[in-house]
């Protein structure tokens, strides 16, 4: 396995073991609706801005990678399969994630 295929030799990141073919998309993540998360906004963006100083382009992508970047593969991808249902895991005091 190289850095551009999955183990079924899909041109994609090593970790995105999906078979399939196609674009995938789910509503939740590992079991928890989407549908709380938010699409970042001008805010996220001025914190990005406001935590970097003005020649720290290496501080400004890390900040915002994080705030305005991650979230969107979250919202807009899911994630399924996963080894835990985290709605099973936040209905049952002292779920454990290992």
């Amino acid at each position: 396995m190289d850095r551009l295929h999955n183990s079924y030799g899909i041109e994609t990141m090593p970790y995105n073991n999906n078979p399939s073919m196609a674009v995938s998309r789910s509503q939740s993540w590992c079991g928890l609706s989407t549908s709380h998360f938010k699409m970042p906004a001008c805010t996220e963006l001025i914190t990005s801005l406001s935590n970097s100083s003005k020649n720290d382009i290496f501080g400004f992508y890390f900040t915002s990678n994080g705030l305005l970047h991650g979230e969107l593969h979250n919202l807009m991808g899911g994630m399924w399969s996963c080894a835990y249902d985290l709605q099973v895991c936040t209905q049952i005091s002292g779920c454990e994630l290992t």
